[in-house]
């Protein structure tokens, strides 16, 4: 599968993995449902890479590369403990904001470290699509006052972006899917401390009525673990995380088609001009694709 398309897929799996998680979360503990969805992809991608690469071999790769799987498990953790400091002392909105500036810093860290470096259509297609972003979720700047909890979400943001240009360069060795395997299992390790800590674990009877709808999300994050990984091989590190823009989009739709929220015209000027900058990377790439093919032919 192209990596665009790849990511593309993985994203419009992270929008209705958002859209879903809503209903769980609305009256369930979000530690509780992290430790289950990380504890089914671990499961899922635990059994695809017995498969694919036998239980040897997968144990072989993990060892070799311990050090660094450890690193991205832990970078994972500190980025979730961050998101949710920065939610107690600061808003969503902020959040939604500050999050969307990761494809920034990974364009700065990529150009300044890797030689990746953006043409003006490049950047043309992502303000179009962050704009879009802003007016699919309906942010109201007005509301936007810089607090602590800010920084945790700046830290966080930048924070992503190294451990995205991290993996990147470390998918030529290590296979996506056993960083996917590692990197949730740390996690899934956290959430469990943390719900036995937390002590909640007595709210645990309020998931039986979501039994199904848990097992879906983890089955979609599974989904957009192993494809993103996969595209992320193929792309530059800011045109990955540009793309992963449709999520938001994904999962507003998928809210009002699903959830009965609410539809506002201001949102599918956003859908619009999201879509021109996925279509202004896309034809980006098929240059980029054809002056590739003919530098190998000369």
């Amino acid at each position: 599968m192209p990596g665009l398309v790849s990511v593309l897929v993985a994203a419009t799996g992270n929008g209705l993995y958002l859209t879903l998680s809503k209903l769980v979360l609305a009256s369930n503990s979000p530690v509780l449902f992290g430790f289950f969805v990380m504890g089914l992809t671990v499961l899922v991608i635990g059994s695809y890479i017995v498969y694919k690469f036998g239980f040897k071999k997968a144990v072989e790769i993990i060892l070799n590369y311990w050090v660094f799987l450890v690193i991205v498990g832990c970078f994972s953790s500190l980025l979730n403990f961050l998101n949710f400091a920065g939610l107690i002392y600061s808003s969503a909105i902020n959040s939604a904001i500050i999050n969307r500036l990761d494809v920034f810093f990974t364009a700065l860290l990529g150009g300044i470290f890797f030689g990746e470096r953006l043409q003006k259509n490049d950047w043309l297609a992502v303000l179009f699509m962050m704009l879009g972003v802003f007016l699919v979720l309906r942010i109201d700047f007005s509301q936007l006052t810089l607090n602590t909890g800010d920084i945790f979400f700046l830290i966080s943001t930048f924070l992503q972006a190294v451990n995205a240009q991290f993996i990147r360069y470390k998918l030529t060795e290590v296979p996506g899917p056993i960083i996917a395997f590692c990197n949730t299992g740390i996690c899934t390790t956290v959430y469990l401390f943390s719900s036995i800590f937390l002590e909640y674990w007595v709210q645990i009877q309020g998931f039986a009525g979501f039994r199904l709808i848990t097992i879906i999300c983890g089955l979609l994050f599974v989904l957009q673990l192993l494809l993103y990984y996969g595209g992320l091989k193929k792309l530059p590190t800011w045109l990955a995380r540009a793309l992963y823009l449709v999520a938001p989009v994904v999962g507003t739709v998928s809210s009002i088609l699903l959830l009965n929220e609410n539809f506002y015209i201001e949102q599918l000027y956003g859908m619009l001009l999201v879509g021109i900058g996925v279509i202004i990377i896309s034809l980006g790439q098929k240059k980029v694709k054809k002056n590739q093919i003919l530098k190998e032919s000369i």
